[in-house]
């Protein structure tokens, strides 16, 4: 008779799911004999919460979600209170919660309080409404509490897309990519989904003769509706490489591994990569988020007109040069002029596309030292000189006073 009364005290900590005909396997823990009072306990619960901390923090049991149900316990009474059990029961209908229908506390010694936390969670089939939980908490000896309620909001399940909204490759040179050179990936993800994707993980993996030249795996704890994180991911290729474009295969989960994405970005050894730029959009929950389109490349980037025909009578040199700390000793990388790259390599395919300047008319120096430019100016000018009626489209930053000096000293020595 004893072993049939501890194997019902086992049974206190079955989880139930409600709505649904499913339990969780009984779990057995074997207690001592509840010991006789000396004086009554009194049960008083105060200070009930509910908890999504650990979820989207929105106060609401969200489908697919886990909280705490939370209170104090306080025993006012002069006597301990023994073998405490907190009994819930849903008040009416409740579908898609998995909550304990009972939950051990242990022992509570007169004068003394307690926190008591239970967790509860939300099934994918969670509808959106309101839900009502009673709890009590049971005496060994009878000295129960009295019920309390607790009542949330919920609603149904909303799932992520977890997407690579754009990317772009890119070399610190720009122009074509040359075999030992170091590419960069850039990529921004975008959850274009309802719901928070959380245990974001990025994989990069490359093919035979391409190797990595920076971490090839990233994490994301969390990413909410419309909100988006910038990666970049370097490689480089050996010269056995002989295909004419390199595929990396990116891979993105997240915590349900089935709305992440998962596709092969390639680019060509034929074509004039850019530098990458930085866009971030962040995005709030609320009812349906608007879902924005994000781009890696800015509007003047892309749609260049061809609108020029060839003339062999113009030549174009065009100088992009951004990072002048690097060879000037003394100035910071605030003094450096951002994006001066990118923009000469865009501002050639105006100059070819929409001006007419032919293509081996069209000279591109990027970050170069002062020998390199003196050298490629006195080349351009040279050639000018030999054609009748030539015409120099030359541009640069327009700060550079060092090109400025240059020139000067050429045209008018």
């Amino acid at each position: 008779m004893k072993t049939f009364k501890l194997l019902l005290i086992g049974i206190l900590f079955s989880i139930e799911s409600f709505g649904q005909s499913g339990k969780s396997p009984s779990k057995e823990v074997y207690i001592s004999k509840v010991p006789k009072p000396t004086a009554p306990a009194n049960l008083e619960v105060t200070s009930i919460s509910f908890s999504d901390q650990n979820g989207n923090r929105n106060s609401i049991l969200d489908g697919g979600e886990k909280a705490v149900i939370a209170f104090t316990l306080s025993n006012l009474g002069k006597g301990d209170g023994y073998n405490l059990v907190a009994e819930i029961a849903p008040v009416g209908t409740i579908t898609g919660i998995e909550v304990p229908r009972k939950y051990q506390i242990g022992n509570l010694i007169s004068g003394k309080n307690t926190i008591v936390s239970i967790p509860l969670s939300a099934t994918l089939s969670l509808e959106s409404g309101k839900s009502e939980l009673e709890i009590q908490i049971r005496e060994g000896n009878g000295f129960d509490s009295d019920p309390i309620r607790i009542s949330f909001n919920t609603q149904k399940f909303k799932n992520p897309v977890v997407t690579i909204a754009d990317y772009k490759f890119g070399t610190n040179e720009g122009g074509k990519i040359k075999l030992g050179q170091i590419i960069s990936l850039g990529i921004v993800l975008q959850n274009r989904g309802q719901g928070d994707a959380t245990n974001i993980a990025v994989s990069f993996s490359n093919p035979e003769n391409i190797y990595p030249g920076s971490e090839t795996n990233f994490t994301i704890d969390r990413l909410k509706p419309n909100e988006t994180k910038n990666l970049v991911y370097e490689f480089f290729a050996n010269k056995k490489y002989v295909l004419p474009e390199i595929p990396i295969q990116v891979l993105v989960t997240e915590s349900y591994n089935k709305y992440g994405d998962n596709r092969a970005l390639s680019v060509s050894l034929e074509q004039n990569l850019l530098q990458a730029q930085t866009i971030i959009v962040s995005g709030q929950f609320d009812q349906a988020v608007q879902i924005d389109n994000v781009s890696l490349t800015s509007d003047v980037d892309v749609g260049i007109p061809v609108i020029g025909t060839p003339n062999d009578n113009r030549f174009a040199l065009i100088i992009g040069n951004e990072d002048y700390k690097r060879y000037q000793m003394g100035l910071q990388s605030d003094q450096n002029v951002l994006f001066a790259r990118n923009d000469a390599v865009v501002f050639k395919e105006y100059v070819v596309k929409t001006l007419g300047v032919p293509d081996k008319h069209t000279f591109i120096l990027t970050d170069a030292t002062r020998g390199q430019m003196s050298r490629e100016l006195e080349r351009v000018i040279e050639l000018v000189k030999l054609t009748p009626n030539a015409e120099l489209i030359f541009t640069m930053p327009v700060t550079d006073f060092l090109i400025w000096k240059l020139i000067k000293g050429i045209l008018y020595p």
